[in-house]
């Protein structure tokens, strides 16, 4: 239990299905939010002990808990786990419904960041994406956020709308910006399989997506952001440090339905299905699924892909101190080819992604593992 760890824990309740998402959630049952929160808690108890440097409450929506139930969430955490003081402990918060009641609650609680599931700032695409805020009550939220005494916000930014355009995306960003809000991140819309835009038969432009995310690197750096990860932007100082923590491959717990863990070289799942997950708890027979034991020469190939997604990039030299085993001679030669094909760009063992890597970063990634 030495090793640095953080723990996610999964809020699955929502008011409405967004068109987009694939997420593990259900709409409408708020009403069973206690029975979840005790089920939490047993399986809380399965890691008690752990040492926790970062804590992130995702989901579906973490707000919509009542005040009550956010004080109910957070005595499980603290008595299951031993929290750093210096934690950075992050809720997603959706616009609507963020009354001063929840947000001194969450402020009580110990939360230090809010992420502010913004997208869009034009209502007609709020309503194509199956958003329930309007575009009017964003302010009124980071107002509310602020006047609570959040100083680490998040705002997420969608783009690459069917027939969005560059103007369209512009004020997008001029409207973000101007929030001043001290962390942006992206998100590219997709079409996941699981969604009602795959059931639609919703179109995206990869190309237009490709320009879009040129403009929008070039706005938020020259507004004194800066681009730490492929998809995040942070004033200094405030780059999510849960998220730099999975990205260098560290131990994470995941608490709740559908939740994913990486501990001891062990990467596993809980059950998607929210009956099967509070009915394997409270029987004391959760099945994992996706359980994949990763050896040490695995574990270093993913981080170095994930270290290529930071700005930074790593190094590939020390990973393979941490893990006691060198690269072997596919992968490096991989990693020469995509040097030659000017996507990455390499100082000694030190590899990092270009501007033009950063367009096909997938695709790097899947070389890579």
């Amino acid at each position: 239990m030495s090793q640095k760890t953080t723990l996610y824990i999964h809020i699955p309740f929502c008011s409405r299905k967004c068109y987009y998402c694939s997420f593990v959630i259900v709409v409408g049952q708020e009403a069973k939010a206690d029975d979840y929160l005790e089920v939490l808690a047993i399986e809380a108890d399965q890691y008690a002990g752990y040492d926790i440097e970062h804590v992130y409450i995702g989901g579906g929506t973490p707000s919509l808990l009542s005040p009550r139930q956010i004080e109910v969430l957070f005595s499980m955490i603290h008595r299951s786990f031993t929290i750093s003081a210096e934690a950075e402990i992050t809720l997603e918060a959706n616009p609507e419904g963020l009354d001063c009641d929840r947000l001194a609650a969450m402020r009580s609680a110990g939360v230090t960041r809010l992420s502010l599931g913004v997208q869009t700032l034009n209502d007609d695409y709020l309503k194509q994406l199956g958003r329930i805020h309007r575009s009017a009550k964003v302010p009124e939220a980071l107002a509310a956020i602020r006047r609570s005494g959040f100083n680490n916000v998040n705002c997420d930014l969608m783009f690459g709308f069917p027939g969005q355009t560059e103007d369209q995306l512009r004020q997008d960003i001029q409207g973000m910006l101007a929030f001043q809000t001290e962390h942006i991140s992206l998100y590219s819309l997709t079409i996941d399989p699981r969604s009602r835009f795959h059931t639609d038969q919703v179109r995206i432009d990869a190309h237009q997506q490709a320009r879009q995310y040129e403009l929008i690197m070039e706005a938020m750096t020259s507004a004194g952001y800066r681009h730490y990860e492929v998809s995040n932007f942070a004033r200094p100082g405030y780059e999510s440090r849960h998220n730099l923590h999975y990205w260098e491959m560290g131990a994470y717990i995941g608490l709740g339905v559908g939740a994913h863990s990486f501990v001891d070289g062990i990467r596993f799942s809980n059950p998607a299905s929210l009956g099967s997950y509070i009915k394997g708890v409270q029987a004391d027979k959760l099945e994992r699924e996706e359980i994949n034991r990763l050896d040490d020469a695995s574990q270093l190939a993913e981080a170095i892909a994930f270290g290529l997604r930071m700005i930074k990039g790593v190094d590939v030299g020390r990973l393979e101190q941490r893990y006691a085993v060198q690269l072997d001679d596919e992968r490096q030669s991989a990693l020469d080819q995509l040097v030659r094909q000017k996507l990455l760009e390499v100082d000694g063992q030190h590899y990092r992604v270009t501007r033009a890597g950063l367009m096909v970063l997938d695709e790097i990634s899947a070389r890579l593992i």
